[in-house]
């Protein structure tokens, strides 16, 4: 094993790391783990029972902290050690951007995501594909305007507010349907949420 840059050995670090890592299986936890300018290996976490509680307070690398936890238990993260916090505390997302999804022919691919647009011309029968395994919840947007007069068809597995499908949406028109599934698409709840909205 090496010497690091602080001229310690790596055996001597290794030691040093071992007993701190023991000491989460007690009440303590790990305040700071420094490596700088070395590697280390054959590092193992003791030998009679497994960790099964780890806090590290202070992350570092080549000096400079990329992650902190306050008492609290609140984590800041700096991936590049420069003091500008990238993480801190709960996330709370400023924005909400949904993704666009693939559709084609009316088969609707819930894998790629859940806006989709739909602009057929000719009658329709939709099929939502690949949607999220049982106990996921998903709900998506389907746009709809016709250049032509149609029909259109639904998944038997959509349950309609108040029991039946809406009307067909109007050529020239713009009608907006939301849908929703915790049960890998066995039951769909599905809405109008815009009629006619050009």
């Amino acid at each position: 094993m090496g010497t690091f840059a602080n001229g310690e050995s790596g055996s001597s670090v290794r030691t040093k790391i071992n007993a701190a890592i023991e000491k989460t299986e007690g009440t303590s936890a790990i305040s700071t783990i420094d490596v700088d300018g070395g590697a280390i290996d054959g590092v193992t976490i003791g030998t009679n029972s497994a960790v099964t509680d780890l806090r590290v307070d202070n992350i570092k690398v080549d000096g400079n902290t990329i992650s902190s936890t306050d008492t609290n238990g609140n984590v800041t993260i700096d991936p590049n050690g420069t003091g500008i916090t990238a993480i801190t505390g709960p996330v709370k997302p400023t924005t909400y951007r949904e993704t666009v999804g693939t559709e084609s022919s009316g088969t609707l691919d819930l894998s790629t995501g859940n806006v989709f647009s739909h602009a057929p011309s000719t009658n329709v029968t939709y099929v939502f594909s690949n949607p999220p395994s049982s106990g996921t919840a998903f709900g998506f947007t389907l746009k709809v305007s016709p250049s032509a007069t149609i029909t259109q068809t639904w998944p038997a597995s959509v349950d309609w507010a108040g029991g039946s499908a809406p009307t067909a949406t109007a050529s020239g028109e713009t009608d907006i349907f939301t849908f929703y599934t915790q049960d890998g698409g066995t039951t769909y709840y599905g809405f109008q949420s815009g009629n006619a909205m050009a």
